[in-house]
């Protein structure tokens, strides 16, 4: 059931428990991807969270992103400190509240591709080439999980507001990253109910 605005979140024991098998089936070489679909109050960032205290320190890497209305180079500093900042802390170093510079000259030593791939999203940006940064950021979970060895469980959340960053079919690249990247397990959370019609409630 639904919670009401400010009362408390219930996770559901079936969908943590068919969240997590697909995480672990991910890590057995299976993967299906999975849209957590419905009405805002209902759980999904909570059971998106617990799915991550879960899988720490795990056969994957999960990653958990909640998309904002604003700016593309601010969601790019977002999308791009959450990576370096969950990956350097699954490396076991100690992340708190750094500095974006400072993960990305932290990041150039164990992640030297990804933080060259980061570099050059903000190039772009800089140069006002937003297409190609958009795209470039959908790879790097990719390049990621070839620097670690390891797949990955990217959660991402609120993703309908993709759409409010002003590039042209926002879900294309997104959707091209689903077939290539085959390490890498998408869990797209989404309150909106036009795109939950759009994706159908499950992406394969």
């Amino acid at each position: 059931p639904a919670a009401e605005r400010g009362g408390p979140l219930v996770v559901r024991p079936d969908v943590l428990s068919l969240f997590l098998k697909r995480a672990f089936d991910l890590a057995d070489g299976y993967r299906q991807n999975l849209a957590l679909l419905g009405r805002e109050w209902m759980g999904k960032t909570a059971l998106l969270h617990q799915g991550r205290s879960v899988l720490r320190g795990g056969p994957v890497v999960p990653i958990y992103l909640e998309v904002a209305a604003e700016p593309l180079a601010s969601l790019a500093r977002r999308w791009t400190g959450t990576l370096l900042s969950q990956a350097l802390g699954d490396r076991g170093g100690e992340v708190g509240r750094e500095e974006w510079s400072g993960l990305v000259g932290r990041g150039r030593e164990l992640f030297p591709r990804m933080t060259a791939a980061i570099e050059r999203i903000e190039a772009l940006l800089a140069t006002g080439r937003r297409a190609a940064a958009y795209e470039a950021l959908w790879e790097l979970t990719g390049i990621l999980v070839r620097e670690m060895g390891r797949p990955c469980v990217l959660m991402i959340d609120e993703f309908h507001r993709l759409r409010a960053h002003g590039i042209e079919r926002p879900f294309a690249a997104m959707s091209r990253q689903l077939m290539l990247q085959k390490e890498t397990l998408y869990v797209l959370a989404s309150s909106a109910g036009a795109v939950a019609g759009y994706f159908g409630g499950q992406l394969d």
